[in-house]
Formats: structure tokens, C-alpha cells, sequence
């Protein structure tokens, strides 16, 4: 019994550890998990930021579109016959309206850019409107967009120098800044918005990761929970494993003691053998060393004075009811009798 106990206790503290070992091991899981999620959530917020500027500068550039597309439409509209008209009057053209006027041949798609084809060109100003009209800058070439591009760049400069001379020359120079601008902003727009469904997919799949990883911290942590409270229920368990033990010892105990005291008590029973017709004849049937002492405790002295011997008011004593016995086939009467002494 007690090598069952031992093995018992054994399994118990090997149960135990192996709790304690597990709770170690879920602990170190939970902490590494939640330094990916810090990890993971940074890369969250560097997505985020990184979509919201890109969606900041897809609302921008849209604005930069419609207001470059409202700048070409405003030069076209600024292209009229007097324009033309002044166009054609230039005669010694400087440097500068001489590149302008053959950018814009370039622009047009004419093969002969000199200074006489483009006199002749402008000569003509409903074909030349409808020419300039049709021209798309989207599909601007990236050997056009670098050529063009100094225009665009000092565009503000250029309009200074041609606004008071030569007022037409700089509408030309306005409507090729302005297309070559266009050009430009589409393709950064549509370079923002090309990136957009990476980065949602990219952000959409690190929300996941995160909510798989909230949900492994969640789970680690009921099973360390769940580790925990089963090393608190088998503690509490031994405790009342030991209190019922030493309530069972003490019972057990209590148990033996009371059969010994009975044992006792059943040794110090006063026995009488049955009368026979209120005589003697049967005698103690058993008498035992402790009942003599009894007796002789419980007999008066003799050798008092015999007026002593009897007192006033005598202890009376209660004489059990009579229990049947068959006797022979007759019906005798049992009775215990406890007297001071006999007389006979």
C-alpha cells in the first residue's frame, strides 16, 4: 500500500514537471510571437504610410492632369488667326523663337522643320488648328519628352522674353510646355496607380499574418492558462488527498480505540447465573479477577457497627425486566439482581 502511495507521488511530481516544463516552453512561444507581431506591425504601419502616399499623390496628380489639360485646351483656344497671322510676319527669327518654332514642327510630326516649312504651315490656320487638336501627348516618345524638355523647364523665363515682342511665339511655347507637362503627369500617374493594387495586396496579407499571429498569442496563451490552473487543481487535490487521510487516520483511530474500550467494558460485565425459584443454586456463572474487585468496592464492611451499616434513606436500585428463557419446555423468569450482600 504504502510502495502504491510512493509510485503514485512519483507519477504525480513527473506530471507536474512535465507542466511546468510545458508552461516554459509556451512562454518562450508567446514571447516570439509577439516580437513578430511588433515586427509585423511595423511593416503594417510602413505599408500603410506607403499607400496612403500613394494614394495622396494619385488625388494629386489627378489635379495636375485635369490642370494641365485645361492649360492646353486655354493655349489652343489662345491659338488664333491673329496669331497666325503674326507668326508669318516674323522675318530674322533670334535663337530662341527659331527652337521654339522648330519644336513645334516636331511636335506636329512634320518631317521638314525649317524656318521656310514652318512659314508655310502656319499660313494655313484652320488645317494647322485642327492639326494641333489632334495631337495626343500621350503617346509622346521618350527621345521627344528629353528634347522638349527645355522648354517646359524654363518656361516662366521664356514667357518673360516673348510676352511683350512676340506675343504669338510665346502661345507656341505655352501649348508645347503644356503637352510635354501633360505627358509627364500621366505617366507619373499612371506609375502611382500601377503600384496601388501591389501595396493593397501586400497590406490585405500582412493583416492576415497579423490576425494569424494575434490568434497563435491567444491560443498560447489559454494553454498556458489551461497548464497553470491544472497545476493549481492538482495542488488543491493533494491537499484534500492529505486532509481526508488524516481525517480517515484519526477516524480509524477513533474506531480502534472505541472497539478496545468496548473490549474493556465487555470484560468488566457482571454475569449472574439464572435463580432458581429465588434461591442460589445456580450460582456466578462467571466472575473475573476485576468483578471480585468490584465487589469487594461495592460490599460494605462488616466490621463497621451495624448501625452504620444501614442508612436512612437507602439507594434504591431498578430491577431490569425479565426476559423469557425455555427452560425444559417450561417457561422460567431471568433476572439480574444487584444487592448489597445476601442473606441466606
Amino acid at each position: 500500500m504504502e510502495s502504491d502511495h510512493t509510485l503514485e507521488r512519483s507519477y504525480k511530481i513527473n506530471a507536474m514537471q512535465v507542466l511546468h516544463r510545458e508552461i516554459s516552453q509556451l512562454e518562450t512561444q508567446s514571447s516570439n510571437a509577439f516580437k513578430s507581431l511588433k515586427l509585423e506591425k511595423n511593416r503594417l504601419e510602413k505599408l500603410s504610410s506607403k499607400l496612403q502616399l500613394i494614394k495622396q499623390q494619385i488625388e494629386h496628380y489627378t489635379q495636375e492632369i485635369h490642370r494641365v489639360s485645361e492649360g492646353i485646351k486655354d493655349a489652343n483656344w489662345k491659338f488664333t488667326k491673329e496669331v497666325c497671322h503674326d507668326l508669318s510676319k516674323i522675318k530674322n527669327p533670334n535663337p530662341l523663337i527659331s527652337n521654339i518654332c522648330e519644336k513645334f514642327m516636331i511636335v506636329l510630326d512634320q518631317q521638314d522643320r525649317s524656318w521656310k516649312a514652318f512659314l508655310r504651315t502656319v499660313k494655313h490656320y484652320n488645317p494647322l488648328k485642327s492639326l494641333m487638336c489632334s495631337v495626343n501627348p500621350e503617346i509622346f516618345s521618350k527621345e521627344l519628352i528629353a528634347d522638349l524638355m527645355p522648354i517646359l523647364k524654363h518656361q516662366q523665363s521664356i514667357q518673360q522674353k516673348l510676352h511683350k515682342t512676340h506675343k504669338s511665339v510665346s502661345v507656341l511655347a505655352e501649348w508645347i510646355s503644356y503637352s510635354v507637362e501633360y505627358k509627364i503627369k500621366k505617366d507619373t500617374f499612371a506609375s502611382y496607380k500601377k503600384k496601388l493594387p501591389s501595396i493593397e495586396k501586400k497590406l490585405k496579407s500582412q493583416v492576415e499574418i497579423i490576425a494569424e499571429i494575434n490568434a497563435l498569442i491567444l491560443t498560447l496563451e489559454e494553454q498556458i492558462a489551461e497548464a497553470k490552473l491544472s497545476i493549481e487543481q492538482s495542488k488543491l487535490n493533494e491537499e484534500d488527498t492529505e486532509e481526508h487521510k488524516s481525517s480517515f487516520d484519526w477516524s480509524w483511530s477513533t474506531t480502534k480505540i472505541n472497539n478496545i474500550s468496548s473490549k474493556i467494558l465487555d470484560e468488566k460485565t457482571i454475569n449472574f447465573a439464572p435463580l432458581h425459584k429465588g434461591t442460589a443454586s445456580g450460582g456466578i456463572l462467571r466472575s473475573s479477577f476485576l468483578e471480585k474487585k468490584k465487589l469487594q468496592r461495592e460490599f460494605p464492611d462488616f466490621n463497621l457497627k451495624s448501625e452504620e451499616l444501614y442508612v436512612e434513606n437507602p439507594k434504591s436500585f431498578s430491577i431490569d425486566k425479565g426476559t423469557n428463557l425455555d427452560l425444559e419446555g417450561a417457561s422460567e423468569l431471568l433476572g439480574c439482581y444487584r444487592s448489597r450482600f445476601f442473606c441466606f
